[in-house]
């Protein structure tokens, strides 16, 4: 049990604790805001920033793991 981020307004700060996490890298992302996300790592360490990726002008795809298998979404 740890903590990881906080809410405010700085480089590091999040709107709200609730996030999403890549397993795989290790990550944890909060939203900001003004389109970017901050980035922990499982351990609480500020990685950085990222900026949201622009979906309104094109096609985007998801894909989630369902009992064993991929599926992509467009």
């Amino acid at each position: 049990m740890g903590s990881i981020g906080h809410i405010g307004n700085d480089p590091e700060g999040s709107l709200s604790l609730s996030g999403w996490m890549n397993e795989a890298a290790g990550h944890i992302y909060f939203s900001a805001g003004n389109g970017r996300n901050v980035i922990y790592d499982k351990d609480g360490h500020f990685i950085g920033n990222q900026s949201d990726i622009e979906v309104t002008n094109g096609c985007f795809s998801f894909v989630t793991m369902l009992n064993g298998a991929l599926h992509f979404y467009y």
